[in-house]
């Protein structure tokens, strides 16, 4: 094999090195010469980096997953609060600050009005001063702006801006704007960039990462 890569025919080498390590796990003898042995160890170091990348690369796209997942949670629970202040029967289950859902001890009628995270971080500072529960008018006055805030790479600007006025005046959750949002999803945004690079139209008008395309009648989300 190093004769192959001394030669830069990598395929080839790769090729040997695999063979022979098939060999070796299979319990067959595999005559080997020092120089042999000298580019297994070089296989198996670019095998281990390799392996490394890819690792690191699905670590990233599950940390990106858990947070459009907690990011679409957020999104869902002020659509279910718009529909129960619809109903009239509105009652603020999670936090204005943070967006998470209250824990069970605030639910029965505990002294916080924040959720677990909030609380920590009001014990942190000092502040005994339970937040305030926000009315349904104040819920739909902030909502949108806090999850833009907290996911400012998923909710834009504009898209916050979009669902807030739809909150606020009573009406369905712009379809343009959740197809904007839904379209950031990791696993579609992958998806988009493979076909860019395929077709050699990187940077063209309908990608969301600079905020230059967009879905509606010349909206840009």
């Amino acid at each position: 094999m190093k004769p192959a890569l001394k030669e830069r025919r990598y395929d080839t080498a790769v090729l040997e090195a695999v063979h022979e390590i098939g060999l070796a796990l299979a319990g067959a003898d595999v005559p080997a010469s020092a120089s042999d042995r000298d580019g297994i160890w070089i296989f198996s170091f670019f095998a281990t980096v390799v392996a490394g990348v890819f690792i690191r690369s699905w670590l990233s796209n599950r940390r990106q997953m858990r947070r459009y997942k907690a990011c679409q949670d957020k999104l869902d629970a002020l659509k279910r609060d718009q529909a129960a202040v619809r109903r009239g029967q509105y009652a603020s289950v999670s936090c204005p600050i943070c967006l998470d859902d209250f824990d069970e001890a605030t639910l029965k009628g505990g002294s916080s009005g924040s959720s677990g995270s909030c609380s920590k971080g009001n014990a942190r500072i000092g502040s005994s001063r339970a937040a305030e529960v926000p009315s349904g008018s104040v819920r739909r006055n902030s909502g949108a702006e806090r999850l833009q805030l907290l996911y400012p790479d998923l909710v834009s600007n504009t898209m916050a801006a979009q669902f807030q006025q739809d909150l606020q005046e009573d009406r369905e959750l712009c379809p343009d704007a959740l197809a904007a949002f839904e379209a950031r999803h990791p696993a579609r945004d992958a998806e988009r960039r493979a076909e860019l690079r395929d077709s050699g139209r990187m940077g063209a008008s309908n990608s969301f990462g600079g905020g230059s395309g967009g879905f509606g009648a010349g909206t840009s989300w």
